[in-house]
């Protein structure tokens, strides 16, 4: 977690850098109360950067790569 998008992005293709395959994104995340004072639990919006890593290669680009849009 972090509250600097450009941080969370370097974040995320530096751990798919670290394997041959793999995928992520970096979303809009808050912090919430859990009812009745209990622990806090995130919400998340919606998807800055997403990524995926094949055969050594990384690709990014902005928005869901993955979101189903029907």
């Amino acid at each position: 977690m972090t509250k600097d998008e450009v941080a969370g992005e370097k974040a995320m293709l530096e751990a798919l850098g670290s394997y041959s395959a793999g995928r992520g994104r970096v979303r809009y995340a808050r912090l919430v109360p859990a009812p009745h004072g209990g622990v806090y639990d995130y919400r998340y919006g919606s998807t800055l950067v997403t990524a995926y890593r094949r055969d050594g290669e990384t690709v990014a680009m902005v928005g869901d790569a993955w979101e189903d849009t029907r």
